[in-house]
């Protein structure tokens, strides 16, 4: 459940209606066939763009409604997928795989060698085949590198001071994909479980602006360089009413010309302080 309509769930404490009632909107974005923004190469940004953003027109005026980033769901290179807790914390994630694997298989413990082995194999084919959308932050600030041939207690610290600088730096943690240890996912790209096969995909953005009236969206690629200028535009779809409060758009694009042809569908729920049901 959204934390927004969490919030709409709990009970109204007066007969007058719920306190501080919600007057923003929630924006279900469902992407296909997109990957990180640094491999655009047709947009010809220099340097290549480090994030998307989503933008509305509404009322005639352009607003810039959230920025994001599309990552490998799990990701050994970055200096900071480490294991946060245990007698592995501080270790790279595939290294504490493999240290694991090392003590079961001494210990005489197979259950738990196996168990190493496949935590290390479910490792790549996440990262391989699972992209999140993700928390971007302001600078595309990143990790030392450096922090990955420090001793396991120091890259432990320094990964931890890094994320308490920069809240929205996205680190995945591998065992429970929905809490990352650091940043925000906020969903993930529409394709397919390596381990399941079951469909994967679906994004929610919740922003204080009310949409209700929204005409277009669409999606840019930016990069820092020029914080005021827009980039090259995306995706785009032209919004259209659903009912009270919800509006649709299929988004598509003419930048990328090879490959699988990036595509996304929008729904944008609004008014909901005017909703006429009590939960």
């Amino acid at each position: 459940m959204s934390r927004l309509l969490a919030a709409l769930s709990v009970a109204c404490l007066t007969t007058a209606g719920c306190i501080e009632p919600f007057q923003g909107s929630d924006i279900e974005l469902v992407l296909f066939n997109m990957g990180p923004s640094e491999g655009v190469t047709q947009a010809n940004l220099t340097p290549p763009a480090s994030h998307y953003q989503i933008w509305v027109t509404q009322n005639a005026v352009v607003v810039p409604v959230a920025d994001f980033k599309i990552v490998p769901i799990v990701d050994p290179t970055d200096p900071c997928s480490i294991d946060y807790f245990g007698e592995q914390a501080g270790m790279g994630i595939v290294e504490a795989t493999m240290d694991r694997e090392a003590k079961a298989k001494a210990a005489g413990n197979r259950t738990a060698e196996l168990a190493a082995i496949d935590q290390r194999g479910r490792i790549s084919r996440l990262n391989s085949g699972v992209k999140g959308i993700v928390s971007y932050v302001p600078g595309d600030k990143k990790p030392d590198a450096a922090i990955a041939t420090m001793p396991a207690a120091e890259r432990l610290a320094a990964c931890n001071a890094f994320i308490k600088a920069n809240p929205n730096y996205y680190v995945s943690s591998y065992r429970v994909l929905t809490a990352p240890n650091g940043g925000f996912l906020l969903g993930l790209v529409d394709g397919n479980d390596p381990d399941s096969g079951g469909f994967v995909g679906g994004s929610t953005f919740i922003t204080d602006f009310n949409l209700g009236g929204a005409a277009e969206i669409f999606i840019t690629l930016e990069n820092d360089d020029n914080p005021d200028t827009r980039g090259p535009v995306i995706l785009s779809g032209q919004l259209t009413s659903r009912t009270r409060g919800t509006r649709f758009a299929g988004m598509t694009g003419s930048l990328v010309r090879t490959g699988s042809v990036p595509r996304a569908e929008v729904s944008i729920y609004s008014e909901f302080d005017q909703d006429e049901v009590n939960f």
